[in-house]
């Protein structure tokens, strides 16, 4: 009897902590997606060397590539559009408030940054990327 509560509680603990562990990998894959996204949009939107420097010495992310490498072309076009709309930015009449005028870059990079929008496409990009892990897995054992 003691035997089958310890077998079914170590089962429990396996299953919770693995669950733990993939809560913490899908955090940091998504965050790692979003921090990538967003220096590329920054990137191609003011797109010059200054920006492109800050970029390789800034340390924010993973030091690893989690993301896998058909992810990062992805990513950059997605940040092209992002840029695309800093460029058409202005009301409704086709005018600009004065003062206004100018790129938005940092008002857009972040609004996409923390929208649903991107959330959405880092969570299907971290679906599949962990099938084809799971999957390597299963055919590696």
């Amino acid at each position: 009897m003691c035997k089958k509560i310890l077998s079914i509680a170590s089962i429990i603990c396996t299953i919770s902590c693995s669950s733990t562990q993939e809560k913490r990998n899908k955090a940091a894959y998504i965050e790692e997606f979003k921090m990538v996204y967003f220096k590329a949009c920054l990137q191609n939107s003011f797109d010059n060397e200054a920006i492109k420097q800050l970029n390789h010495i800034d340390r924010s992310g993973m030091t690893e590539p989690i993301l896998g490498t058909d992810v990062y072309p992805m990513i950059d076009s997605l940040a092209k559009t992002t840029a695309a709309k800093v460029y058409k930015r202005s009301d409704e009449n086709g005018e600009i408030a004065e003062g206004s005028e100018g790129k938005h870059v940092y008002s857009e990079c972040l609004a996409a940054y923390r929208s649903k929008w991107l959330d959405s496409i880092a969570n299907a990009a971290y679906k599949k990327q962990n099938r084809i892990w799971k999957e390597y897995l299963r055919r590696s054992q």
